[in-house]
């Protein structure tokens, strides 16, 4: 399974944006006066600053033609005053009832600066002009005091500037944040669709933040066990059709012999007395097979069960062994075998069901018996282990097939040899009873037993 390395976890990447934003807010806040100083410039004072005005930049004369493009960006009129200080000539839309001057009063207005405002609501600039003969004049611009508007003005260009600019910067900010959550949720995505499609192969490799890397985890370990289960189900259904197609062909030889040399015999076919005879035992042990076959079926098929309770209880390991020897050492003897045996005198107590316990001890001892021939040694020991009892069942036959070696404990598993009529389910039994003990069997071999089957039980 894929291990993150990254410590990273996702309450780290939010913060990161969060400070990635406030940086992004002050740079687009400075972005956005900047630029609303250059447009209030040029859209509402039309690139006229007063500091920068002078009486060229108004006057002209004749006076009709005194230049109207500050009034139109700033506001206000001009007023043209002769030496006497009276108004001869307005130029604008004059909105008060002021039509001469005294010096004092001019002073009051002006103070000693231009640009000084006045108390009605105005703000005077007074520049010094000259006529066509050279007479004085005075061109007097009085400006209202109109900055609240402007403001609102300024304000909302410099609201409508940081606005775009925001969304701009959220906006490729965001498909960037989208993007590194978006990765591992595609990816995440594509393994859960690619189960979906039973592909439980599927692995997700990738370096996320830590919750995302929990979740990559927990997919990988679900795909790991579908995938598990999926072999398991594909081994039980094999397994299934295996034993229908040994069963099919286990059934079917023996029940059309004895079909077949029934019918002879019912229908008196059969002359000589010694065929009849051979062909009934034929008849007899074609059904004992069966018989041995159903039985062995109705135990393997009991043992497969998950519900099933074996009978538990305690027993003195080493004189049950050899209290099985001695019920089964006439055969031994009889078939010209020798016996070797190794148990200690000690009492050693374990918990085992001991009928199905007894049937793999002699079901192992009758394959010996079986399958050597005179002189044989078949040997029996039983030792005591770290936490356990081992059972040691071996023979110096000609062993177990190469072919078959690796499968011995799969059902319906048989060697060549010349006993036909063999089940093939003894050890699948044997293996079955042994891990309902919470036991471990193993097939091996030495120079001296070249079949040698290690039982081990475990002491409670």
């Amino acid at each position: 399974m894929f291990k993150n390395n990254n410590k990273k976890v996702l309450s780290s990447f939010l913060f990161k944006n969060y400070i990635v934003i406030s940086c992004l807010l002050v740079f687009v806040l400075i972005l956005s006066l900047f630029l609303s100083d250059i447009l209030v410039d040029t859209i509402l004072f039309k690139g006229l600053r007063l500091e920068e005005l002078d009486a060229e930049d108004i006057y002209s004369y004749p006076f009709e033609t005194i230049n109207t493009e500050i009034l139109d960006a700033y506001g206000g009129w001009y007023e043209i005053l002769d030496e006497e200080r009276k108004v001869i000539f307005v130029k604008g839309e004059k909105k008060d009832n002021i039509f001469e001057y005294s010096d004092r009063e001019l002073f009051s207005k002006i103070g000693l600066k231009n640009g000084i405002s006045g108390s009605d609501n105005l703000i005077y600039h007074m520049y010094p002009v000259n006529g066509p003969n050279e007479e004085e004049y005075l061109l007097l611009w009085k400006q209202p005091k109109n900055l609240f508007s402007y403001s609102m003005k300024a304000l909302l260009i410099l609201i409508i500037n940081f606005s775009i600019f925001l969304l701009i910067a959220l906006y490729f900010y965001s498909l960037y944040s989208v993007r590194q959550i978006k990765k591992p949720l595609k990816k995440i995505v594509h393994g859960i669709k690619e189960m979906e499609r039973q592909n439980y192969k599927i692995r997700l490799n990738f370096n996320t933040e830590h919750e995302f890397a929990e979740i990559r985890d927990a997919l990988n370990k679900m795909a790991e066990q579908l995938e598990l289960s999926k072999i398991e189900k594909e081994k039980v259904e094999e397994a299934k059709n295996k034993m229908l197609l040994h069963l099919s062909h286990d059934l079917k030889t023996p029940i059309t012999s004895i079909y077949g040399f029934s019918k002879l015999l019912y229908e008196d076919d059969i002359k000589e007395e010694l065929n009849r005879k051979k062909y009934t035992k034929y008849i007899h042990d074609k059904s004992l097979y069966l018989a041995n076959l159903l039985k062995d079926l109705f135990e393997f098929a009991k043992l497969e069960d998950s519900n099933l309770k074996i009978k538990k209880e305690i027993v003195n390991i080493t004189e049950w062994l050899r209290q099985i020897i001695i019920e089964m050492y006439a055969e031994i003897e009889e078939k010209g075998l020798k016996l070797e045996i190794k148990i200690p005198e000690e009492k050693i107590e374990i918990e085992i069901d001991d009928i199905k316990m007894k049937r793999v001890i002699t079901n192992i001892i009758n394959n010996s018996i079986k399958y050597t021939s005179d002189g044989t040694t078949i040997y029996v020991g039983c030792s005591k282990i770290h936490n356990g009892v081992q059972i040691i069942i071996g023979d110096n036959g000609p062993g177990i097939d190469e072919s078959i070696k690796d499968i011995v404990f799969d059902d319906f598993v048989a060697g060549n040899h010349k006993h036909k009529d063999v089940t093939g389910l003894g050890l699948a039994i044997s293996k079955k009873i042994i891990n309902l003990h919470d036991g471990l069997v193993a097939l091996e071999e030495d120079e001296k037993y070249k079949t040698k089957f290690l039982i081990t039980l475990p002491i409670k």
